[in-house]
């Protein structure tokens, strides 16, 4: 429901809907999504490890997604806890979109703070956390199905990342650029920038956001959309 209604807030305007839920079947170590066979890998090519969970390839599931876009819908985003490969120079990977069948996928599998290895977050701490890490590249794949690339420019929510140390420092907002391309997109559902704002402060506040939620209050400030 969190994630949800970050998704909400953030495309505020496009109605968002949860779609009933999709199995992929292992089976053997083979596996296969919505009566396609899905390429499935127990060992890493990139470093000879081996995962034991397994991985499911991302661009496959894709492809076996592209007839999901609702008729009433534009994209469709597939939420799941299995681990992620894209390629075979791939360790993980943790979400990926398609901009031509407007598909997108992401795992929560990398994003639990018990399994990252580094942030030696206190239990009381981790569901926030991992709502954190999730609400973001949520957003970030979305985006990419309404055509925004990963930007270059500043620290921007659709920054790319290699690592998960660098996709944790990822903001959670849009620098200038990429909200102006955002508006455009999402003017026929009458996006404007004050509505994001305020619909992102009301989440921050909601679910404990400080850092997020302060620098939401600063920035409808500058654009003359104080929060009351």
């Amino acid at each position: 429901d969190a994630l949800l209604a970050y998704v909400a807030a953030f495309f505020e305007g496009v109605p968002v809907a949860v779609l009933d839920p999709l199995r992929a079947e292992v089976r053997r170590g083979k596996a296969t999504f919505l009566g396609r066979r899905v390429p499935y890998r127990t060992v890493c090519p990139q470093n000879g490890e081996a995962v034991a969970h397994g991985q499911l390839q991302a661009g496959a599931m894709l492809e076996a997604m592209e007839n999901l876009v609702p008729r009433d819908g534009f994209c469709v985003l597939g939420v799941t806890t299995q681990d992620l490969f894209d390629s075979d120079s791939d360790v993980f990977c943790v979400g990926l979109a398609s901009t031509r069948d407007r598909t997108g996928i992401f795992s929560f599998h990398r994003y639990h703070p018990c399994r990252d290895g580094f942030s030696g977050l206190p239990r009381r701490a981790w569901g926030g956390a991992l709502l954190a890490r999730a609400c973001k590249t949520a957003v970030h794949e979305i985006a990419h199905m309404y055509g925004l690339l990963h930007c270059v420019y500043r620290r921007c929510c659709m920054n790319g990342s290699g690592h998960l140390r660098e996709d944790f420092n990822i903001p959670h907002h849009l620098c200038p650029s990429c909200l102006a391309k955002l508006c455009v997109a999402l003017a026929p559902h009458g996006f404007t920038v004050a509505g994001h704002l305020t619909s992102l402060a009301r989440f921050y506040q909601q679910y404990d956001f400080e850092l997020e939620a302060a620098w939401t209050k600063r920035a409808l400030t500058v654009v003359g959309s104080p929060l009351s």
